[in-house]
C-alpha cells in the first residue's frame, strides 16, 4: 500500500520502481504489478532512506533515489551496494 508514491521508473527487466516517501521506501513490481520486492530498502538499509521522492534506473541496474529530507541522491544496485551524495 502506498502512503505518498512520487516518482516513477522501469528497468530492462520491466520491473517498476516506486518512490513511496511516506512509507520510506522504493517498492518494486514487476509488469503485471505482482509486488517483488516487500520493503526492499527497509530490510537492507533501515535507516539510510527517509524520504525518497524521485527514483530513476540506469542500463546496469543501479537505482538512483532522490531523499528529500537527508537531501542526498542514493545510488544502490541490486545487490545492495549503495553509494552517497549531497546534493549541494
Amino acid at each position: 500500500q502506498f502512503a505518498d508514491a512520487s516518482g516513477i521508473a522501469i528497468d530492462r527487466q520491466d520491473r517498476i520502481y516506486i518512490a513511496d516517501s511516506a512509507n520510506k521506501r522504493v517498492q518494486v513490481f514487476d509488469k503485471d504489478f505482482r509486488h517483488l520486492f516487500s520493503d526492499w530498502y527497509d530490510q537492507k538499509w533501515q535507516g539510510e532512506i527517509f524520504s525518497p521522492t524521485d527514483v530513476a534506473v540506469d542500463a546496469k541496474g543501479n537505482v538512483f533515489t532522490t531523499d528529500f529530507s537527508h537531501h542526498l541522491v542514493q545510488n544502490f544496485n541490486l545487490i545492495g551496494i549503495s553509494a552517497n551524495s549531497e546534493l549541494n
